[in-house]
């Protein structure tokens, strides 16, 4: 709300976050750092996860033009005021795109598993970079993900070329998973595919495509149905 855009709203934080353990976003960030950071509270000097800016938007790209630019070195000053030991980057391939573009070769990265895991450095701290816990993870990314964070929390003197080859070393298993998963076979996608050929079929259809069809109810009225 425009009302609550003040210094001392933003100071005062988050008034929802007691509830964060229903939140299925929070569920998903403590099941991929639960290896490395196995504990219901992060504390600061642990962990920060993050976006490029703390600006609340449905999307990204409904963010005013600019805005990531000019409130991004605040963010960066945040961090290493805080020091941790790891910085979590949500989708971090947009991410760590942005810091690239602000602090060129002064931020260093390497691509682990493309966008699926990149680690990068900036003043001294490392970043890792992941999907937003908000997409779909499949098990086998869930997997190669926490193991991922771990190893690197427990290996942060490395190189980030040091790094990128023990990882990919250390989670072969775990990526050749990632790569052969195959998801289950939709029985509710199957019931509703035989669903909408019923309708199809007994019913004055308007329009049948594969997942949908569109059929008159009244002189007025269509419906929909969607598999």
């Amino acid at each position: 709300n425009k009302e609550d855009a003040t210094g001392e709203h933003l100071l005062a934080g988050n008034k929802a976050w007691s509830t964060r353990g229903t939140w299925r976003f929070w569920q998903k960030t403590k099941r991929l750092l639960s290896e490395a950071f196995p504990v219901e509270r992060f504390g600061d000097n642990d962990i920060i996860y993050t976006n490029a800016t703390f600006f609340n938007t449905e999307k990204a790209n409904q963010l005013p033009k600019g805005l990531l630019e000019e409130t991004l070195p605040y963010t960066i000053e945040l961090i290493d005021i805080l020091s941790p030991q790891l910085v979590v980057a949500l989708s971090g391939s947009n991410c760590f795109g942005i810091l690239r573009a602000k602090y060129g070769n002064g931020f260093a990265q390497e691509k682990v598993f493309g966008n699926m895991l990149i680690i990068g450095r900036l003043h001294e701290l490392t970043y890792v970079g992941i999907y937003h816990p908000a997409s779909f993870y499949t098990n086998p990314q869930v997997a190669l993900v926490k193991k991922s964070i771990k190893i690197i929390k427990d290996n942060l003197a490395l190189s980030l070329s040091e790094m990128k080859e023990m990882l990919q070393k250390e989670c072969g298993s775990e990526l050749l998973a990632v790569r052969n998963y195959r998801p289950a076979p939709n029985v509710s996608y199957d019931i509703a595919q035989e669903v909408m050929h019923l309708i199809a079929n007994r019913y004055d259809v308007l329009e049948k495509k594969q997942d949908a069809v569109r059929l008159k109810v009244n002189p007025i009225c269509e419906a929909v149905v969607v598999a």
